[in-house]
């Protein structure tokens, strides 16, 4: 099942007018290089900032070249870097931090997960039921009286209608068969349909066969296209994505 693991977003912050007061922000030196961390928000230049290691416990001293054991070196958006002999260890480090650091990487993850999704959802059935009902003795609805519906999703959403079928209605005054009609078109057009049927004295019919492609943002229209007597009318139909 996807996602199979659950991430966690640190929010983003945007840019301080004032800087804030971090203190022991937990991070966790990688234990394969390169031993970078990212803190959540970028240090005030010339602020004051210091690191502590959890255990063993002990302060680190920041040094502008390269770290050796118990240093750690920091850039101007927050990058601390590591000594190797701190591999996978837990830091404490406190700053003032002014905002967010704008970062290629995260964005690139983030892009890439939302890829993931996107094939995800794709690749799997999409089934979205629709129901419609006629109350009372059903009669040929009017132009302009259709029962209407709005296809979701944006302009480039391809879906099927399928599944047309009268679902339940009463049949015991009927003396004929009660056709429905969903359409792209109103009553009259020539627009593509399916048609469902329920025989006389009967109360369902059988779901109709075929399948109309239609597209998000358009309008489907259901509607009687001949009465034959019955009541209390309910239709369904389904919108599928393959």
């Amino acid at each position: 099942m996807f996602p199979a693991d659950l991430l966690e977003w640190t929010p983003l912050i945007d840019l301080r007018d004032t800087p804030l007061a971090i203190e022991d922000e937990a991070v966790t030196v990688p234990a394969t290089a390169p031993f970078d961390v990212w803190l959540n928000e970028v240090p005030a230049p010339g602020a004051a900032l210091s690191v502590v290691c959890v255990s063993p416990a002990g302060p680190r001293t920041k040094t502008e070249g390269t770290p050796g054991p118990g240093q750690f070196s920091i850039n101007r958006w927050g990058r601390l870097r590591f000594h190797d002999s701190d591999a996978g260890r837990s830091m404490l480090p406190s700053y003032s931090g002014i905002g967010s650091p704008g970062r290629v990487g995260p964005v690139n993850l983030l892009a890439s997960h939302i890829s993931a999704i996107e094939a995800f959802i794709t690749a799997r059935r999409v089934i979205m039921p629709f129901v419609g009902s006629f109350p009372g003795v059903v009669s040929e609805t009017a132009e302009g009286e259709e029962l209407r519906f709005v296809v979701p999703g944006p302009a480039e959403a391809e879906w099927t209608i399928r599944d047309l079928q009268i679902v339940h209605s009463q049949g015991w005054a009927s003396t004929g068969a009660t056709r429905i009609r969903i359409s792209t078109g109103i009553v009259g057009s020539e627009a593509p349909y399916i048609e469902a049927l329920v025989g006389a004295g009967n109360h369902t019919g059988a779901a109709a066969t075929g399948a109309i492609s239609v597209v998000g943002g358009q309008t489907l229209y259901l509607f009687v296209e001949a009465a034959g007597g019955h009541q209390f009318l309910q239709a369904a139909f389904s919108l599928h994505n393959s």
